[in-house]
């Protein structure tokens, strides 16, 4: 693990709240207090730690409806080197947990699961894949997973990237026709494929193809080793 003077959740949750006033929204976990402590106390050994719960709603609505519930999960000091299969399945797992136990049918219909992983993540294949196949998954609730850079100085960059795919986007921000494709993720494996001898038409071809495909164990498996040669090659040319 990246040793970092950073709380990497404390630093994803202030970038949050600035993106929740501009949009004008307001947030609480008042509602979800007690259901937190009951994920904590039910906590076992290697399970991901559970940030807070936030229900978002509009100040001017009387009363307030919900707009999103977002449960944030903390991997940020998992080790890279952690199985990463294990997770998938205890984040469905914790998913579900939530879900069934929202105290509101209309939260439970909004909710959302936003994953913290650690730091450096961003450059390691198997949290590359984790990263697609949290993405695909749509079983119990939309989710995501943020991988951090190694450097501090690219902490709130990464994290912008992340939030503009969620409902906390700036639309207000001119961003042009963005491919599909167009992530953090991508845009590293693009600049790897790129040093590692492709063309910038044969590169942004096989990331296109990563990341249009199921999130199948099958998947990731045919998708581990052409990642691992971009990483190889891209190391080669850095030699």
């Amino acid at each position: 693990m990246i040793a970092s003077q950073y709380d990497l959740l404390d630093v994803f949750r202030q970038a949050m709240e600035i993106r929740w006033t501009q949009h004008g929204l307001t947030s609480s976990n008042s509602p979800y207090s007690t259901l937190e402590l009951e994920l904590l106390g039910h906590k076992h050994n290697n399970q991901p730690e559970l940030g807070p719960i936030l229900r978002f709603t509009r100040g001017q609505e009387k009363p307030a409806l919900t707009y999103s519930v977002i449960a944030l999960l903390d991997l940020s000091r998992e080790p890279l080197e952690r199985d990463t299969d294990a997770l998938f399945d205890q984040i469905s797992d914790i998913a579900l947990y939530i879900r069934a136990r929202l105290p509101r049918k209309e939260d439970a219909e909004e909710l959302g699961v936003w994953i913290i992983g650690p730091q450096g993540s961003d450059e390691s294949l198997e949290w590359i894949v984790l990263l697609q196949r949290v993405l695909h998954d749509q079983m119990v609730c939309p989710k995501h997973l943020w991988l951090p850079p190694s450097a501090d100085a690219r902490f709130i960059n990464s994290i912008d990237k992340f939030l503009d795919q969620t409902f906390l986007a700036r639309p207000w921000i001119p961003s042009g026709d963005k491919p599909m494709a167009d992530s953090p993720t991508s845009l590293t494996l693009t600049a790897m494929a790129q040093k590692a001898g492709l063309t910038t038409e044969q590169a942004n071809l096989l990331v296109h193809l990563l990341f249009n495909d199921d999130s199948s164990q099958d998947h990731a498996e045919r998708v581990k080793p052409i990642i691992a040669w971009i990483l190889d090659h891209s190391n080669e040319v850095r030699k």
